[in-house]
């Protein structure tokens, strides 16, 4: 009996130890497990503030991109307004009206109409008996022709023809002008052309029609810039137009 009690006490004994023992790695996991949850907690706090902060960043960011974008959207739209206030002046040149729409008028022909104009008044006086036996013969595109025309007379030239173009998908780009002919003259009616919105990507010595400026269209030179009414002031030497027949020389200029 005694023996028997012993094994109770003992199996007691060892049960209340096991349990003890559970217990202590259960408390020592939740410990862990709390301890885990907190450090996910705070970390979790954490990049939530960050990413508020940050949202908060990109909204002010967003907000000031928006504010210049349309600072930007009111200044273009008031270039575009300046643009169009001169259309009727640019229109008088012979510009043609679908260079003149919002989406298609740039300040660089503004710019370049309103130079060439200023140089057509500063030689617009010099000498126009001269150019009275100078006939001006054209193959005109992308330009009012009856405007240019109008314009040319009033600078003093008589003799002016228009001719239907030998090759109509060639744009207008050179003005050939003769031995006998005063550069300033040829100059005079390459700033109308360029006054009126044509671009102009040649002037040169022509060695037929020694007394005649020709305003014609050469396909090879239709990926070189348009010259400017700088280079066609600043301009002293001309070089003989090149041949028809022939590829267009590197050095031509």
């Amino acid at each position: 009996m005694e023996d028997q009690n012993f094994q109770l006490e003992e199996l007691v004994t060892k049960a209340a130890a096991n349990h003890r023992r559970a217990f202590r790695r259960s408390m020592i996991f939740s410990v862990f497990a709390l301890l885990a949850g907190g450090i996910w907690l705070f970390y979790s706090f954490n990049e939530v503030k960050t990413l508020e902060v940050r949202s908060s960043e990109l909204r002010q960011e967003i907000d000031a991109k928006a504010g210049e974008l349309s600072a930007r959207e009111k200044q273009l739209q008031e270039a575009k307004a300046a643009l169009l206030a001169i259309n009727p002046l640019l229109e008088k040149y012979g510009v043609l009206k679908d260079k003149l729409s919002a989406n298609n008028i740039s300040s660089n022909l503004v710019k370049q109409s309103l130079e060439a104009n200023q140089e057509i008044e500063q030689l617009s006086s010099m000498n126009p008996a001269r150019r009275r036996g100078v006939a001006v013969e054209y193959y005109l595109k992308g330009a009012d022709a009856g405007k240019v025309m109008a314009a040319l007379k009033d600078l003093g030239f008589i003799e002016i023809r228009i001719e239907a173009p030998h090759r109509p998908n060639d744009p207008t780009d050179l003005v050939a002008f003769g031995i006998d002919v005063n550069p300033e003259d040829a100059k005079l009616v390459t700033y109308t052309l360029i006054r009126a919105g044509v671009d102009i990507k040649g002037l040169c010595r022509a060695s037929l029609k020694s007394s005649s400026i020709q305003v014609l269209g050469d396909n090879r030179f239709q990926d070189r810039p348009a010259m400017t009414v700088d280079q066609v002031r600043g301009k002293t030497e001309f070089q003989a137009c090149p041949d028809y027949t022939k590829p267009l020389p590197n050095d031509f200029k």
